[in-house]
């Protein structure tokens, strides 16, 4: 369900996240979200929003750092979510 899941994650993500990578892996109905947001709440707004999305049956805030090179700080994080099974 590659082109519903990915409208379904971009139409979630506000412009407060940069989206850099999806990665899904089919044989176990995951994906990897890879972004960047400004302060650790717009991350944790962004992990609610895509608890929300019909598509997910979980998300998981999988793991996050404070890029200390950049001046402005950001967050990277991943988050591993689990697509519903096609019925």
């Amino acid at each position: 369900p590659w082109r519903g899941l990915h409208d379904a994650v971009q139409a979630a993500t506000p412009a407060s996240i940069a989206l850099l990578a999806l990665e899904p892996d089919a044989k176990k109905s995951t994906v990897r979200i890879t972004a960047e947001a400004k302060s650790s709440d717009d991350m944790i707004a962004y992990v609610e929003q895509l608890e929300r999305i019909e598509w997910f049956t979980t998300v998981l805030l999988a793991r996050h750092e404070i890029n200390e090179q950049d001046p402005n700080r950001p967050i990277r994080f991943q988050v591993d979510a689990q697509w519903r099974a096609a019925q």
